[in-house]
């Protein structure tokens, strides 16, 4: 018999049963067990673009496996000027820019999250700044 500790790792779904027995210099115990193995939780959409730091959408583990093997973008879209991090909720995804024609201020933009069609756009002049505590 096995000493020590054993994985028991489920091939499927459903319930196993097991017979367990553990034992010291004092006594054994014996103890059954039922393990029930669901599917797996269904992870939630993304709320940030392409998953990683690299923004390419591939997740590489440590041992060098990519998944997916390669990713395309659902769509592009040039509003200008360079993107802030984007931040997806609501079936919209939120990104700031510098104002495109380079005047102090930014824009706010919200696109729509499937087709990447520009909801709306608006323009703030100046730049917040935080004041006491």
């Amino acid at each position: 018999m096995p000493s020590g500790y054993q994985t028991l790792t489920a091939a499927t779904q459903g319930t196993e049963n097991f017979h367990l027995v553990c034992t010291n210099a004092a006594a054994s115990i014996p103890a059954d067990a039922s393990v029930t193995v669901g599917a797996a939780p269904v992870s939630p959409p993304a709320t940030a673009y392409r998953v990683t730091e690299g923004h390419d959408g591939i997740l590489t583990t440590s041992n060098g496996i990519s998944f997916p093997a390669n990713s395309t973008p659902t769509w592009t879209v040039d509003l200008g000027a360079p993107l802030s991090y984007p931040l997806i909720a609501g079936g919209m995804v939120f990104v700031a820019t510098a104002n495109p024609d380079g005047s102090y201020g930014n824009r706010l933009y919200a696109l729509n999250a499937t087709t990447g069609a520009t909801v709306w756009g608006r323009s703030r002049s100046r730049v917040p700044t935080s004041g006491p505590a």
